[in-house]
Formats: C-alpha cells, sequence, structure tokens
C-alpha cells in the first residue's frame, strides 16, 4: 500500500492488490494453529520523530494525531522448559533481565 501511495504522490496510475482478507501487509495478523500472530502492531519501529523511518509513516498518516500506546514489554520469550524472558521496552529493565538469566553473558549484555 505504501508503494502504491508513493506512486500516486509521483504521478503514476496504481491498482492496489490484497490477497489477506484485509489491508494491512506486515501491519496485519494472522492465525495459526491456536496461536495469533500479530505483525507489527505490538513492535512498530518509527513513532518518534527521532528516528529515521519516522518521515515514512507520517508521509502516510498524520503522526502527530496518533495517541500511541507504548507498552513496557515488546514481547514474552518461553522455552520448552517454561523458563522466560521478558523483553522490555526500557533498556535498563532489559539488561537486568538478561543478566538474571544468564550472568555468564554479562560482558556481551554489556556491550551493547
Amino acid at each position: 500500500m505504501s508503494a502504491g501511495y508513493y506512486l500516486q504522490q509521483n504521478g503514476f496510475d496504481t491498482e492496489i492488490f490484497e490477497l489477506h482478507s484485509s489491508s494491512g501487509g506486515l501491519c496485519t495478523s494472522w492465525k495459526r494453529k491456536n496461536y495469533l500472530i500479530d505483525g507489527c502492531i505490538h513492535f512498530l519501529t518509527g513513532t518518534s520523530p527521532k528516528e529515521n523511518t519516522y518521515q515514512f509513516w507520517n508521509d502516510l498518516l498524520d503522526m502527530p494525531s496518533v495517541d500511541f500506546i507504548y507498552q513496557d514489554t515488546h514481547a514474552v520469550v518461553e522455552d520448552e522448559s517454561g523458563k522466560r524472558v521478558s523483553l522490555y521496552s526500557n533498556v535498563d529493565k532489559l539488561t537486568d533481565e538478561l543478566l538474571a538469566i544468564a550472568p555468564e553473558d554479562k560482558k556481551q549484555i554489556l556491550s551493547w
């Protein structure tokens, strides 16, 4: 849809086809067995004017008018034994989480 928009903005005639039952491209969700896979709504990059991709979103919609809700956690990953790790939005909380589950990787965790 974005490509169609940009082409239209530059004088090209476009016709957009959607394979999914609803539009959205990467910003959509789908079901696989008993799971709902959310393709973007929980982790949409470029929502801050400081980010490089912000202008792309702002070209498509009026970003200042959108009320974003920033979640504390991007995702929680659980392995087959039931051990969980939370991928926090806050870098300090994420660092603490990673150090708690893998103190042996401290050097690598603290390197970024």
